[in-house]
């Protein structure tokens, strides 16, 4: 108990989460299940349920659930861990496929066809009514423990980035791309920050600017609207997302 108040009691409490996760590696791994099970009970206590930390807490808990150590007999315990987090956690580490809905406009990210293409390498990305799509499904991956996520195109493989000044719309608004040579690149540009807003919404920053991603009043076209990220970096009111499964 006095190990998990001190990873909340102290500022830098991701860095006290991971120590945690080395300090219960030592315990087998289905007696990793009451560890787990105490850590989230204090994020809860310490009304941090909606925190980043939860996704890279999650993000943990889907290793071990997936690993070897862990008897076929006690994953059912870890599948009820995961079964009362907060749904927005769920669907992104957890699910296979999600669909990602603008809240202002009640539309889908969607990655078209290539003949939509700003050029050689890249792909122009809109938000489209309705989600009965392959172009609107999406993956969450991680390299680096749920701290941050690359966000990839199912139909065509691609990976979401934001582009760079040489892309901007204009003073407020940076273009947003699928990366159309398909494998993703290690730069903070293809990398997203999530934040929690709820049990069911999200916010997603782009890492390399600091920026959100929103959806603008702006239409290409009659079925097509606009997506940037928002350079002013205050909050933008149409850059909420339900993550739908």
């Amino acid at each position: 108990n006095e190990i998990l108040e001190n990873a909340f009691e102290l500022n830098d409490r991701l860095t006290n989460i991971e120590n945690i996760f080395k300090y219960f590696e030592k315990f087998p791994g289905d007696k990793q299940f009451f560890v787990f099970k105490a850590l989230l009970r204090a994020m809860k206590l310490y009304n941090l349920s909606y925190s980043s930390e939860i996704l890279v807490i999650a993000t943990k808990i889907k290793q071990v659930m997936f690993s070897s150590k862990i008897p076929e007999g006690h994953k059912a315990a870890f599948d009820m861990i995961k079964d009362n987090m907060p749904n927005n956690v769920k669907a992104i580490v957890f699910n296979e496929k999600v669909f990602l809905r603008n809240t202002k406009f009640d539309e889908f990210i969607y990655s078209p066809s290539p003949e939509f293409a700003k050029d050689d390498a890249r792909l122009n990305t809109f938000t489209k009514v309705g989600k009965n799509n392959q172009d609107a499904v999406w993956f969450f991956e991680t390299d680096n423990g749920g701290r941050s996520f690359y966000i990839k195109c199912n139909r065509w493989s691609e990976y979401l980035h934001a582009g760079d000044s040489t892309f901007n719309y204009d003073e407020k608004r940076r273009s947003v791309f699928t990366w159309r040579n398909r494998e993703r690149l290690n730069e903070p540009s293809f990398r997203w920050k999530v934040e929690l807003v709820g049990d069911d919404y999200i916010r997603i920053k782009n890492e390399a600017y600091d920026e959100c991603l929103f959806v603008s009043s702006l239409k290409f076209d009659k079925d097509l609207r606009h997506i940037f990220t928002w350079i002013p970096k205050g909050k933008e009111t149409k850059g909420d997302f339900e993550v739908c499964m």
